[in-house]
């Protein structure tokens, strides 16, 4: 519609009577202004004056001896600052004007204030848009608002104040009235509806319409007016007509050239009764027809919609197990009673443990309950086996990475730095000190990373702080009770643990402990002992070849070999009182030397 023929309709639009402005304040919620110095007490609903003395607390429900109404008690002196908005409604009220047959329809946002001492409350009443419909157009207007530059000269800037013009101008959308509060369709009230029975639009039948969108079904109904017949057949259909206009996945295919209802939805007499019934919803039945189209029977599409809902994937997958066709299954399905959900779950376990789905005993068992029964039980057998092995091979790895780990053990002043004895033990620690390092239990098995647990030496058994180290030998965290986050519950960390934090882990393993550094110490010593009692007995061996070879050559030869025989006798007599030997090994060596010098001296 033009704007200007807009402006023309706008100027025979009625406005609000008293009447109409009373009907508007009653729908707002009663409440009893008391004034207990003066014993004097106000009724918002039937606006008199009382007096009466109330015993009731500040907004308590009381009862006007007046009119009989309930309502809040509010003490007029009670904690006021300016005034107070106690209750507030967004009203649609139908209008006509006489002098046409338009519909007119106004909606106001109606507000109850209180002022401090006052006895009466201030009830503002707010119209925020209007509609005109016309037997084939309809307008939506709004008020014309405009805006003004002011400076604030004190801080030296502009800004623009929204001014309410009393004109009204009309908009380029028909949508649902918007009453300021953030969305569409929020109105609360809708009051005078019986004055569209004086308008064009009195065969809408906009009275029993299911929905809150009824500025678009009114608009739907002058493009469709078969949209009456469908919400006077009654029961569901009328659900039919809010889809068609409010939902937005939802699809129909009507042909409104049609006079029937059943014609104009495309559905036999049957189906419509359905329908209209409740048994079934027209969406579900295009989509159960659209699914089984070889089902052509009324009550079985019913009885399958219920079994199947909107799961047809579900059915398709039980057809794929099972090498059947849909109504197959279904059949099966009802005739024992069988979610489908619950079908397919035991399809599924069934070909997990090996079973042949396709054969007629697993696919269709006499008795369900007790195969899905047997199926699940061997499936967690199975589960509970792989479990086992795979715990055990989790076991044989830590234990593997356990003797390399023992290098990382080590002191520090008041601590001790061991690594988990067990995999159990880490999930302890985690559980402990309410972090998460039992989801580390698997790379730590694997040799990933290394968890290593900080103890004080008073207290060794008991967890204090745990220590995530890379294979690189790098601290990446050290974590205490929950993490240390102090808003969460947990402890702030110590300077020591942050100094051991911030340290290399190779450093700290090079320093031993006084227990390592004497185990070294011996095993040193060991191993000399036994390098030197090798050489010893090697040396001897060599000494007992050579004293009992006889020399031979030349006189000077033979006397160079007895030198050389006094020479090993006389160091091994000298490395004898070097061990502080006894006097007899010191006699028996110079003897020896001595029968070396009588030799030499009997062949000059």
């Amino acid at each position: 519609m033009k704007k200007e023929k807009a402006m023309e309709l706008m100027k025979s639009f009625p406005e609000l009577t008293d009447d109409d402005k009373r009907t508007i304040r009653a729908t707002l919620k009663p409440f009893m202004i008391y004034d207990n110095h003066r014993c004097m007490a106000y009724c918002t609903h039937c606006e008199n004056e009382i007096d009466y003395t109330f015993t009731e607390k500040h907004r308590k429900q009381v009862r006007c001896p007046l009119c009989g109404e309930s309502a809040t008690l509010i003490i007029n002196y009670h904690s006021y600052n300016g005034s107070v908005v106690e209750d507030s409604k967004n009203i649609i009220i139908f209008l006509n004007n006489p002098e046409t047959d338009y519909l007119y329809i106004s909606c106001v946002r109606a507000r109850l204030f209180f002022f401090h001492g006052d006895m009466s409350p201030k009830i503002n009443l707010d119209e925020v848009q209007r509609y005109i419909f016309t037997e084939k157009s309809a307008v939506r207007y709004g008020k014309d608002y405009y805006w003004s530059r002011e400076e604030n000269v004190k801080n030296r800037f502009y800004y623009y104040v929204k001014h309410h013009y009393s004109g009204w101008i009309p908009r380029t959308k028909l949508t649902e009235p918007n009453f300021d509060n953030g969305y569409r369709c929020g109105y609360d009230v809708i009051l005078n509806m019986q004055n569209i029975n004086n308008t064009c639009m009195k065969h809408s039948a906009l009275d029993i319409y299911p929905g809150k969108s009824i500025i678009s079904y009114l608009k739907f109904y002058q493009k469709h007016h078969g949209a009456e017949r469908l919400l006077k057949s009654g029961g569901n259909v009328c659900t039919v007509v809010k889809e068609i206009i409010e939902s937005s996945y939802r699809s129909y295919n009507v042909d409104w050239t049609q006079t029937e209802p059943h014609k104009m939805l495309g559905i036999s007499k049957d189906v419509m009764r359905a329908v209209r019934n409740g048994r079934i919803s027209l969406y579900d039945y295009n989509y159960i027809i659209k699914e089984l189209p070889e089902v052509k029977n009324l009550n079985d599409l019913i009885e399958y919609k219920k079994i199947v809902g909107y799961s047809i994937g579900s059915l398709d997958t039980a057809c794929e197990y099972t090498n059947e066709d849909r109504i197959t299954i279904i059949k099966y399905l009802r005739r024992h009673s069988i979610k489908l959900y619950d079908y397919v779950d035991y399809l599924r376990t069934a070909h997990g443990v090996n079973y042949n789905t396709r054969d007629k005993q697993v696919k269709f068992p006499r008795d369900f309950c007790k195969m899905h029964d047997r199926v699940e039980e061997i499936r967690q057998t199975i589960e509970k086996t792989i479990k086992a092995k795979e715990q055990e091979e989790k076991r044989k790895k830590f234990d593997e990475q356990y003797k390399k780990r023992k290098k990382l053990e080590f002191t520090f002043g008041e601590y001790i730095i061991r690594q988990p004895t067990t995999i159990e033990e880490i999930v302890a620690e985690g559980q402990a000190l309410s972090h998460c390092v039992g989801g580390y239990v698997d790379r730590h098995a694997s040799g990933k990373l290394t968890i290593m647990f900080l103890r004080k030496k008073s207290e060794p058994d008991k967890p204090y702080y745990t220590i995530e180290v890379s294979n690189d030998y790098k601290i990446v965290q050290c974590r205490g009770y929950k993490n240390n986050w102090v808003s969460n519950g947990g402890t702030e960390k110590p300077q020591e643990i942050i100094d051991l934090e911030n340290r290399p882990i190779e450093v700290a393993v090079a320093e031993p402990s006084n227990e390592q550094i004497a185990k070294i110490r011996a095993e040193a010593e060991a191993a000399a002992k036994a390098e030197y009692e090798s050489k010893l007995s090697a040396e001897k061996e060599k000494v007992q070849s050579i004293a009992y070879t006889s020399p031979k050559g030349d006189e000077t030869a033979v006397i160079k070999h007895y030198f050389s025989e006094i020479q090993r006798q006389m160091n091994e007599a000298v490395e004898l009182i070097g061990k502080n030997e006894n006097k007899e090994k010191l006699k028996a060596a110079f003897s020896r030397l001595l029968d070396e010098c009588r030799k030499i001296v009997s062949e000059i």
